[in-house]
This record gives structure tokens, C-alpha cells and sequence, in this order.
């Protein structure tokens, strides 16, 4: 069986391509295929638990993160955006913290 490269263009998230393979003399004759191809240094959401909390008091959320890219030392090191912003999130503590995983808890409640 024969085997080829592919050459896609940058893209930050990765994506899907359709590849076409036929024999040059027959182009009639085409095998369609599609290849995902990811981006393995994004960072990305591994867990987030629990996934949801009372709206009347705050929550504790651990928070596990892949491909960070860099060991993290203190919760000021961790940026959030949370949407919408009538609610509030700050890190408590970070578990464990390597280039692969980072492991924290986030404090979430309805700002004041």
C-alpha cells in the first residue's frame, strides 16, 4: 500500500483536510479521504468538577489543564475570563503544575 506527506497550511486549532489519491493515468478513479490534524501545543480543558454549582454561594471547582507549556508556581501566574461577567472566579491553590498538566481549584460565585 502506498504512503504519501501531506502539507496543510498553519492553523492555531488544527482542523480537517480532504485528501484525493487516484492514479495519474485514471483520474476518474478517485479515493476521498478526510485527515484531522491537531495543534498539540494548545492548551485545552481536561476536566472541570463539578461542573456546576449554586447560584446563591460559591463553589469550588478543580480544574485540570493539558499542554500548558510551562511549570506554574502561583495562582497569580493563571489568568481567567468567565462569561458572563456577573460572575466572579479566582484561584485558591494550584495542585500540581507541569508542562503537560496544570491542576487547580478555582473559587466561582456571583460577584457582589
Amino acid at each position: 500500500s502506498p504512503f504519501f506527506d501531506i502539507l496543510t497550511t498553519f492553523t492555531a486549532s488544527g482542523g480537517f483536510r480532504i485528501v484525493r489519491a487516484w492514479d495519474a493515468s485514471r483520474p476518474s478513479l478517485v479515493g476521498i479521504s478526510s485527515f484531522e490534524y491537531l495543534d498539540v501545543n494548545q492548551a485545552s480543558i481536561e476536566y472541570a468538577n463539578p461542573s456546576q454549582g449554586d447560584s446563591a454561594k460559591s463553589t469550588l471547582v478543580r480544574v485540570g489543564v493539558s499542554n500548558v507549556g510551562q511549570t506554574l508556581s502561583s495562582a497569580g501566574q493563571i489568568t481567567l475570563d468567565v462569561s458572563p461577567p456577573v460572575i466572579s472566579a479566582s484561584v485558591v491553590t494550584i495542585f500540581s503544575s507541569s508542562p503537560s498538566l496544570l491542576d487547580f481549584e478555582v473559587r466561582m460565585g456571583a460577584s457582589p
